[in-house]
């Protein structure tokens, strides 16, 4: 229950509107603001928690709080100074999951494909203000989150049936999308969902 306790604590850290003022306050404006929180096995594992789970009400509340609460409070310290800049580009990480359902994972899907309409709504309505949104999802990333099951492409059947390009990504290999999005190159990019997930959510059967 530690490593629960440890992440709760860092999730309410996150969706706390006076912390996520202050941090974007002090931050400064000259400079752009970044929200990071690390992935953690503990939340692959909160994913994965069923609707008749004992803890189902820790896990929802921890994921849509940091996966959905945690977006809504970033953006709102960091909008003003954008405005007042009268340019800005913001970034959302959403996933294949908030595109397509993910088994057994009821408040991770639903706070994801949240964040995709949240990022269609921001962008039609700050592009007046010079504020550019779009989100990345990303499919299966080799990070800590899914650390606990990676081993699983090792085996090259279950790999091929989980992505066409039978193995996960590289955090490098989303950064690079995120990067584009955030920068000047995709000055007239908008509203969009860039998806990055190696063919994944392209196919209705595995090949």
């Amino acid at each position: 229950m530690d490593d629960l306790v440890g992440f709760a604590l860092a999730a309410a850290m996150l969706t706390d509107r006076y912390l996520t003022g202050h941090l974007i306050d002090d931050a400064g404006k000259a400079q752009p603001v970044s929200g990071v929180l690390p992935a953690d096995p503990v939340l692959g594992r909160l994913i994965k928690r069923g609707l008749d789970d004992e803890l189902k009400g820790t896990a929802y509340a921890i994921i849509g709080g940091v996966d959905l609460e945690g977006y809504f409070l970033m953006i709102h310290a960091c909008l003003p100074h954008m405005i007042e800049a009268g340019r800005g580009s913001i970034v959302n990480v959403a996933s294949m999951a908030g595109i397509t359902g993910l088994y057994d994972a009821h408040a991770y899907t639903a706070a994801k494909g949240a964040i995709v309409n949240l990022t269609r709504s921001m962008g039609i309505t700050y592009i007046k203000q010079g504020i550019r949104t779009n989100s990345v999802s990303p499919g299966f990333v080799d990070t800590a989150m899914i650390a606990p099951v990676i081993n699983v492409f090792d085996d090259a059947a279950v790999s091929a049936s989980l992505t066409p390009m039978s193995r996960p990504a590289k955090p490098e290999e989303i950064a690079a999308p995120i990067a584009f999005l955030a920068s000047d190159e995709a000055s007239y990019v908008n509203g969009a969902n860039l998806v990055v997930d190696g063919g994944n959510t392209a196919r209705s059967f595995p090949g």
